[in-house]
């Protein structure tokens, strides 16, 4: 009897266990910011290579997501604060790297110069420190933002996208604009200029680019979208950066 009894027993629960619903995650929000070829919106549909990359890994996971082109300061203060939110390209940095879940790079490496008009041979850069005395754009609470800062630059003239920099440039009103070197031509296409107009005048940095949660969100969401990530670039399925 007791035998038929335990019998019973471990069949409800069996029952039970796997009628559970398995767990389901919270929508993410996508944040990120117009950085051609990675991300940009374009007919109401955000596009580019890391995008591709964000949406093959929510995708796997099976997690209900948006995504949204903002300004690189508001994308940046949602990760930083709010609940369920993904950000991409995010640079990764001692300073940061306590305050987000890291998912994995979504970029290749890439390289950042300070790029002047051909035309303004006055301007001379033989070393980082040089270029203090230029005026120089840089997006609001960018990596770039955060380095120059911290090395004392102070002729910074603070923008909300790529755009506004490149124009400034241009029209002389800035001196340097830091550009990776693949988005130069994509940003110069999409306002109708010519990339010609425009050389490197030093190196700023080389560039890494990852998709990162918010500290906010629930540790299963993020292990589910990890573990999304992994399973893709074995499959080779995702490029391994």
């Amino acid at each position: 009897m007791w035998a038929a009894l335990r019998s019973d027993f471990l069949l409800l629960v069996a029952v039970i266990f796997f009628s559970m619903p398995a767990y389901s995650a919270e929508p993410i929000a996508v944040v990120t910011e117009d950085w051609r070829p990675y991300s940009y919106a374009e007919d109401g549909v955000v596009k580019g290579s890391s995008t591709e990359i964000v949406r093959a890994v929510l995708d796997r996971a099976g997690i209900t997501y948006s995504i949204q082109v903002l300004p690189w300061a508001r994308a940046f203060r949602d990760a930083s604060v709010k609940p369920n939110i993904l950000i991409y390209v995010l640079g990764r940095n001692p300073e940061r790297d306590a305050s987000f879940y890291w998912i994995g790079e979504v970029i290749p490496t890439d390289h950042a110069y300070f790029y002047r008009l051909k035309s303004r041979t006055d301007i001379v850069i033989n070393n980082f420190l040089d270029a203090k005395i230029y005026w120089i754009s840089t997006n609001n609470k960018s990596s770039s933002h955060k380095t120059m800062i911290d090395s004392g630059f102070e002729k910074l003239v603070i923008v909300r996208h790529q755009d506004l920099a490149i124009k400034m440039l241009i029209h002389d009103r800035i001196d340097l604009v830091i550009l990776s070197e693949s988005a130069v031509e994509p940003h110069f296409k999409k306002l109708g200029l010519s990339p010609d107009l425009i050389e490197p005048a030093f190196r700023f940095a080389k560039g890494e680019g990852h998709m990162a949660f918010s500290k906010k969100t629930a540790i299963e969401t993020v292990e589910q979208v990890r573990k999304a990530y992994r399973e893709l670039v074995e499959e080779q399925k995702i490029p391994n950066f």
